[in-house]
């Protein structure tokens, strides 16, 4: 319900695939409680951006976000499905990657010994990006692993740039795996 106690339609809805950056939510509550939420809201959250939240208003009750979703849907899964035929393709042995159920990145593991940041040091002389998995971990763990992602390419940017992070790997790979720490290059996370 919002606050003047009409009866609002609840969705799940994934920002990415509607509006990237869009920080918007649903509450189910009774009319008082969201009274007394909308004031602790309003009272924290001063540069909120009314508009944006109108627009996502309108898209989720007229239906265009029902419309938009199967495209974007369609679109991801095309750059998904590019992104695991090229790594199949270009990756050697030994790296591992994950199959995405939905979102815009996977998991790619590399053996044991080899790190992800100086893998990412290669890939930036190449022209290619990855985000080193201690990036994503507060403890900085998982310096064998990394992120990457393909919801902003096209299939065939993203084919090419596998290529190139793939000789990064070959690269890598020619020198005997190490302690694949994150030793000499400080914490700069």
């Amino acid at each position: 319900m919002n606050p003047h106690g009409k009866t609002m339609p609840v969705f799940g809805i994934d920002p990415n695939t509607f509006m990237t950056g869009l920080r918007i939510g649903w509450l189910v509550a009774s009319p008082e409680r969201v009274r007394s939420i909308l004031l602790l809201k309003r009272a924290m959250d001063l540069g909120c951006p009314a508009l944006m939240q109108a627009l996502a208003h309108a898209a989720l009750t007229n239906g265009a976000y029902d419309r938009h979703l199967p495209v974007v849907r369609r679109a991801y899964r095309e750059r998904a499905e590019a992104l695991l035929s090229a790594l199949a393709r270009h990756m050697p042995d030994g790296v591992r990657w994950t199959e995405p159920q939905g979102g815009f990145h996977l998991w790619v593991t590399l053996p044991a010994g080899y790190s992800a940041i100086s893998l990412m040091l290669r890939g930036v002389e190449r022209g290619v990006a990855i985000v080193p998995g201690p990036y994503s971990d507060p403890d900085h763990r998982f310096v064998n692993a990394f992120k990457l992602c393909y919801a902003q390419l096209q299939p065939a940017r993203i084919a090419e740039g596998v290529e190139l992070l793939a000789g990064a790997v070959e690269d890598l790979f020619a020198d005997p795996p190490g302690d694949g720490g994150l030793s000499g290059l400080g914490d700069f996370f």
